[in-house]
């Protein structure tokens, strides 16, 4: 399975440090977080409003390198989210932060679900994905705790959980959420109807 680690400029450089042996794209200011962590680029991506592409050019050959252009309500995330699926990811993860504001938040948990592929977002605090009608395994990856929302709505069971459910209807404009702890190393998600956040969280 071919997995691309997309370095945003609000990527934990703490979190990156667990990627390193992935392939490494860098996206804007992303790109010197990458090479200042030590990463092996392998592509960096910008507009390069930013960044000044011949900096770049210094450390990274042109062939790795590629200019986007952003169209008037475009979502960069998304879009780039969607070319390295279209250049043979087959997963995508994105390094980035929840705390910049509420339109950055709604956009990053709407490129979860829009994107044309598997993305899982990580930060300091959280692991998300999001997950469609299906049968899915959750494993721990170093956490204990999770929960799930409706986004926007789903029926889900889940087990191996200390808390197992069976077709339990959630709704995102409810603030209602499943909190749960997984028994063992993996636990089982279905999702029966619509889809669903699933966030593996830190304890506050």
């Amino acid at each position: 399975m071919k997995r691309m680690i997309l370095v945003t400029p609000n990527a934990s450089p703490e979190i990156l440090n667990k990627y390193l042996d992935g392939e490494i794209i860098g996206l804007d200011e992303g790109i010197d977080i990458a090479r200042s962590s030590g990463a092996r680029i392998s592509l960096a991506i910008s507009s390069f409003t930013t960044i000044d592409l011949q900096h770049v050019l210094t450390f990274l050959p042109k062939e790795k390198v590629v200019r986007y252009t952003q169209d008037e309500g475009e979502k960069i995330n998304l879009k780039v989210i969607n070319f390295l699926f279209s250049q043979g990811a087959d997963e995508v993860v994105l390094l980035d932060k929840l705390e910049t504001g509420f339109k950055h938040y709604h956009e990053t948990l709407l490129t979860l679900k829009n994107a044309k592929g598997n993305v899982s977002f990580h930060d300091d605090n959280n692991l998300i994905n999001y997950y469609s009608k299906g049968s899915h395994i959750i494993s721990k990856q170093g956490f204990d705790r999770f929960y799930v929302v409706g986004f926007p709505t789903a029926v889900i069971s889940m087990e191996h959980v200390s808390t197992p459910v069976k077709n339990v209807r959630l709704n995102f404009t409810d603030n209602k959420s499943i909190d749960n702890t997984l028994l063992e190393r993996v636990a089982v998600l279905k999702v029966n109807e619509g889809g669903v956040l699933l966030v593996l969280a830190k304890d506050a």
